[in-house]
């Protein structure tokens, strides 16, 4: 779009899919197209790809025209290679060591409202990953709030004087459609925008809310972020949010998280201490099994982890702001 000079705020739904054409047909000649084309599997695969291609990619260009905030910037790096990067967050460790954390934004998008620079932060994810302030307060979701810190630390990279965070997201590329033709046939425009809703959490404030979604006081309930509002016009507890100091202490609590995992590096910590959350567990997605050899059998037992809910997490930080456990 930026290379063809296309606006967010009129681009067609045909020329959406036009461009998600043309950049799957440039990508499969790329390669070996006559591999592509050498089975029927193959052509399915391309047929699919642009077919959640266009899905994932109009559902993106509603979501920016609903709201105000319009996306600034893409593939964003912070690291110390390469020139027009941001740079890295640089972590003091214990022992007086420095740790350098580097990483790629998918999708920055910027607001102004009364001379101030709102962020808004969003990672897409091919997966059915959920946010959850209980995992990141437990070290296992630490990747946007890091995302965020690295943006607010560096301004002027985007030359403003201070900005300020309005919300992280996850983006889930996706198309709705096949599961509902198998189940109940096609789903409307506005049933598709729902299902491909962002997922996260944003700075518990009613106008960014509306920046974001501008139909939130007619519908009630936002089919492009977790917001909602009661018939009161207050906000609803099962919206996803938090206080602006909240955010800044959430940043804040992550870096700390990050200080203990560096210092655990650091000192060569390898004990054999896999995490459990409900069926989920740190071998899952472990490539080191063979090596640690981890077995309930012989009397290994995993590290439980608890559920918390958003407000027992935003409370604990809130009100004490260390690395103190929870009340179990």
């Amino acid at each position: 779009m930026k290379k063809n000079d296309e606006d967010w705020m009129t681009i067609s739904k045909e020329r959406t899919f036009e461009l998600i054409e043309s950049i799957v047909d440039e990508l499969v000649a790329g390669y070996n197209s006559q591999i592509f084309m050498s089975s029927y599997r193959f052509m399915y695969m391309i047929k699919k790809l642009k077919r959640v291609g266009k899905r994932a990619a109009w559902t993106l260009v509603t979501q920016v025209k609903q709201g105000d905030f319009l996306p600034y910037a893409h593939e964003i790096q912070f690291s110390t290679r390469g020139q027009d990067v941001v740079p890295p967050i640089v972590i003091e460790l214990s022992n007086g060591d420095r740790m350098m954390l580097e990483g790629q934004i998918d999708r920055i998008d910027m607001y102004e409202e009364k001379g101030k620079h709102f962020i808004k932060i969003i990672d897409y994810k091919s997966g059915s990953k959920k946010f959850s302030l209980s995992e990141v307060y437990q070290g296992l979701q630490l990747q946007l709030m890091v995302y965020m810190d690295a943006i607010l630390e560096n301004h002027d990279y985007f030359k403003v004087d201070a900005l300020s965070p309005a919300g992280v997201f996850y983006f889930k590329i996706d198309d709705p459609l096949l599961e509902s033709e198998l189940l109940k046939g096609d789903m409307t425009e506005n049933e598709i925008l729902k299902a491909l809703k962002m997922d996260g959490i944003l700075v518990e404030d009613i106008n960014i809310a509306q920046a974001m979604d501008r139909l939130i006081i007619e519908n009630r309930k936002s089919s492009v972020i977790p917001f909602e509002l009661k018939k009161d016009d207050t906000i609803s507890s099962r919206s996803k949010v938090a206080k602006e100091d909240e955010f800044y202490k959430l940043i804040d609590f992550v870096k700390e998280t990050v200080r203990d995992i560096g210092d655990e590096i650091s000192d060569g910590v390898t004990k054999i201490d896999p995490i459990k959350l409900g069926t989920m567990t740190g071998c899952q997605s472990c490539d080191y099994k063979s090596i640690c050899q981890f077995d309930q059998s012989f009397g290994n037992r995993y590290h439980n982890l608890k559920n918390y809910k958003d407000d027992e997490v935003l409370e604990h930080i809130r009100e004490r702001g260390d690395h103190a456990e929870l009340d179990k």
